[in-house]
């Protein structure tokens, strides 16, 4: 049970840390994003509670390609944004909580007995990768949003550097 303790609490976190982002964000379509994050973690968090109670919801939270839509909101603004440094910095960090968060699943999934609890770790932690691809394009977008907006893709590859 302390697993799901851990994860729930982990979960509360990130919602409450996306939600300052989404309040400190320099940028309309960034609030956008950071409000999506927050709801997709507390999702994970009810998720997380019904697990606690041995009922597996495997239905998905969110999608990669719905997510992309976000970022549509990043290019009506002008892209000659200055972002504090503290907000940079708040958005790396972002990055490593979703990094841990996804590697904390995969270990569970792992650890799991029950096939049911592995596939529901799983889930969530695809579910974290997807928000690991979604930071890591907020933070392109800050260190170089000209280039960003022109890439049609919005990858997450430094092979268009």
């Amino acid at each position: 049970m302390k697993i799901y303790d851990f994860a729930i609490q982990m979960e509360a976190d990130g919602e409450v840390y996306y939600r300052k982002l989404a309040d400190i964000a320099a940028h309309p379509g960034l609030t956008a994003i950071f409000t999506h994050l927050a709801d997709s973690e507390h999702k994970h968090l009810e998720i997380i509670k019904e697990m606690k109670r041995e009922r597996y919801i495997l239905q998905e939270v969110s999608a990669l390609d719905r997510e992309k839509n976000l970022f549509t909101f990043l290019k009506k603004e002008p892209v000659s944004l200055v972002f504090p440094e503290d907000e940079v910095k708040a958005y790396e960090e972002a990055l490593k909580i979703e990094e841990k968060s996804r590697d904390f699943y995969e270990e569970k999934a792992e650890e799991m007995v029950s096939p049911e609890a592995a596939a529901a770790f799983r889930r969530l932690a695809q579910e974290e990768q997807s928000h690991v691809l979604i930071i890591q394009n907020v933070i392109n977008f800050v260190y170089k949003p000209q280039q960003w907006v022109e890439s049609a893709e919005f990858g997450t590859s430094d092979d268009e550097e």
